[in-house]
């Protein structure tokens, strides 16, 4: 198939043929008066990355305003969890570092950017999570 012939089967070749006098003008696929899409066929296409990089910038400014929000409210004597997961109490601390007691005596120091309160939960709370019936089988 040549290049002409495409254009041709396409409608999009600006030669009448072969005596062809009228003009074809493209119709809407609406069938009103409908404009096209400023973004063409791929508008959707093109939008969706903008979005969810969008939605990416905005969760993780989100999450990093919650994680300082949550050093802010340190004290020294709380339980501590570090990003690598060692569990401490914190002895003291400033802008920059923290020094965490993970044992009687052991105390280390680290970023204060590793350091993030302990979450527990009670054990009123977990016993009134789980609701178990007894099974009876029923012959």
């Amino acid at each position: 198939m040549s290049f002409h012939s495409f254009l041709i089967q396409q409608g999009l070749d600006s030669k009448p043929q072969g005596g062809e006098s009228t003009t074809q003008q493209p119709s809407s696929p609406q069938g009103g008066g409908a404009s096209a899409s400023p973004f063409g066929s791929n508008g959707l296409m093109m939008l969706l990355p903008i979005l969810l990089v969008g939605f990416l910038f905005f969760s993780q400014s989100r999450q990093k305003k919650q994680e300082e929000k949550q050093r802010a409210s340190l004290k020294r004597g709380d339980r501590v969890v570090t990003t690598s997961g060692i569990v401490g109490e914190l002895v003291e601390f400033d802008e920059k570092f923290a020094k965490v007691q993970i044992a009687p005596g052991v105390k280390i120091q680290m970023l204060i950017a590793a350091v993030s309160p302990m979450v527990e939960k009670t054990a009123e709370v977990a016993k009134t999570d789980v609701k178990t019936e007894p099974v009876v089988e029923k012959k």
